[in-house]
């Protein structure tokens, strides 16, 4: 079996190296200059962009948070990203907000 390879377009800045996390769900988030972009694996669909540093991203990180979940208490995707000035922000990747 042949395996193409594939890539995820994004504006990325050297700044970024190293800014890559692979999450639940089939998810990966990156730093892309000052935005957290996260993107579907098995589709390359882009699903969410996160801004809100002024800087670089320069580290992401999923959370684990909340593994035991059914209907009522539903998966929390959190991620942590912090910039080259070292503000940290916690994301609530499913709705698009920082914590």
């Amino acid at each position: 079996m042949r395996i193409n390879p594939r890539s995820i377009a994004g504006p990325l800045s050297l700044q970024n190296n190293g800014a890559l996390d692979w999450g639940p769900q089939g998810l990966i988030a990156y730093g892309a200059h000052n935005s957290v972009a996260v993107v579907h694996v098995e589709s390359l669909q882009l699903l969410q962009v996160l801004s809100a540093h002024s800087y670089c991203v320069n580290s992401v990180k999923w959370c684990a948070h909340n593994p035991y979940h059914n209907l009522l208490v539903p998966i929390s995707l959190l991620l942590a990203s912090s910039d080259k000035s070292g503000r940290v922000i916690v994301w609530e990747v499913g709705q698009a907000v920082n914590e």
